[in-house]
């Protein structure tokens, strides 16, 4: 769709600095004193599409950045501990069912006991005292029985308890691991199954995916993450035979996919993914940083490495006015130095922010917008990380139009744009409004004007 851009300042065009100058005017010229007439010549008008643009400045960065450390969770030890404990609560309840059987069991004997001498007693006063000692009886054995099931809830409750503790031990368990013995450097591209860093000698391997590893994971478990690790044992050609799928079920083929894993990276072969043995990140990254040193120790929930995207974006800091004219998908060239101008797209607009000191896109304080762009390859200005390059914008297209030199525009007498068209030997000034410029040629709409003919320029 053609966005129409106003020409502005161009009347200046017509009256060069030394030069004997004129206006054109519909009933003639007005001459203007000065020195001789400039040299001029004969260019013919074109037909071709015209693309306006507008210089802008950006920084160049990965489009996204993490910071990558050890995960908080529980260890081993707590997980088994854990296991433990659910097994003693299961002895628990055990115990305290013995108990009320034994309670239930006791007061029916009592009860048909006390029953029998009940009957066995003599009319009157006898009976009345063994009915009596029966009802008595039986207080004191409801008390117990109601006792014994108190205690047994009490023993499933704390079963359940324990079970609820094991499971959220056995999900955060983690790598015990703890000194750091490898670390990717300062600029290193880590790809799917390569290491970042390793503690104790264990890797923490990068896997690809859009669920980041936020527990263990084991047979029995089920879940998108479950699905990328499948995902990833296959890519890495772990899958066996026959092949595992993604299937997002932690399965016994998967269990030995992660067996066959771990054996080939010299690791207990468990089946067990731990928390801190690998990272899910969407696509392989770049090193950007190290917060640790090897030999030191790794502390939960601190910093280890940074990483960031291999893909370079360009984030602008425009004017809300222009931003009003850019959409997303629209095109942007990047100037590079020595190298052809590098093509891409817009990413994303922004809301509008407070410029602050350090972004330098305009008057400290006032309202810019962000935009990102990408480069159509995403490869094109890996070498420029940091580094900040202009760019044009694309504001405008106007497809198959009449064009002409900017220089052939010349300011009527009556203040309107015009050309001077040369035609049998003489020339006439054409009134025509212009439409959007791109640098060097504008586009005209002009009545009597037709791809060919010849316009009038300042020569050189």
């Amino acid at each position: 769709m053609r966005r129409a851009v106003a020409v502005v300042g161009l009347a200046v065009l017509v009256c060069g600095a030394g030069a004997g100058a004129y206006l054109a005017g519909r009933g003639g010229i007005a001459a203007v004193a000065g020195p001789a007439a400039p040299t001029t010549k004969r260019v013919p008008v074109e037909r071709r599409t015209l693309v306006a643009t507008q210089p802008v400045s950006g920084r160049v960065g990965a489009s996204q950045s993490w910071t990558i450390g050890l995960p908080d969770g529980s260890t081993p030890a707590e997980v088994a501990a854990a296991g433990d404990a659910v097994a003693t609560a299961g002895d628990q309840v055990d115990v305290a069912g013995a108990a009320l059987l034994a309670a239930e069991r006791t007061r029916s004997l009592s009860l048909l006991r006390d029953s029998r001498a009940v009957s066995a007693a003599p009319a009157g006063a006898p009976r009345r005292d063994a009915r009596l000692a029966m009802q008595l009886d039986r207080v004191g054995l409801d008390s117990g029985v109601r006792q014994a099931r108190a205690g047994v809830t009490e023993a499933r409750r704390g079963l359940v308890a324990a079970r609820r503790e094991q499971a959220a031990r056995r999900e955060s368990e983690m790598t015990s691991a703890r000194t750091v013995t490898g670390l990717a450097a300062a600029g290193t591209t880590v790809r799917q199954g390569q290491d970042l860093f390793e503690l104790d000698g264990q890797g923490t391997v990068l896997l690809l995916g859009s669920t980041p590893a936020y527990r263990a994971l084991r047979e029995g478990d089920d879940g998108p993450d479950v699905a990328e690790l499948q995902a990833n044992l296959i890519a890495l050609g772990l899958g066996g035979t026959p092949p595992i799928t993604a299937s997002g079920t932690f399965d016994r083929p998967t269990t030995d996919a992660v067996k066959r894993w771990q054996a080939s990276r010299h690791l207990v072969a468990d089946g067990v993914v731990r928390l801190g043995s690998v990272v899910v990140l969407p696509a392989p990254v770049r090193v950007t940083a190290v917060h640790v040193a090897v030999g030191s120790a790794a502390q939960p929930g601190s910093p280890v490495i940074d990483v960031a995207s291999t893909v370079e974006v360009v984030t602008l800091d425009v004017n809300p006015a222009l931003a009003l004219r850019i959409q997303p998908g629209d095109p942007i060239r990047f100037d590079v130095t020595d190298g052809p101008a590098v093509p891409g797209t817009i990413a994303s607009v922004g809301a509008p922010t407070t410029e602050t000191a350090d972004q330098g896109g305009g008057p400290q304080g006032g309202l810019v917008v962000p935009v990102v762009a990408a480069p159509t390859d995403p490869a094109a200005l890996a070498a420029l990380d940091g580094a900040t390059v202009s760019a044009d914008i694309t504001v405008g297209t106007a497809p198959d139009v009449l064009a002409v030199p900017v220089s052939a525009l010349v300011v009527l007498a009556d203040g309107s744009f015009g050309i001077e068209v040369a035609a049998a030997g003489s020339t006439h000034f054409v009134s025509v409004q212009p439409g959007i410029y791109d640098q060097a040629m504008v586009e005209i709409e002009a009545d009597g004007v037709a791809p060919g003919d010849l316009v009038v320029v300042p020569g050189t």
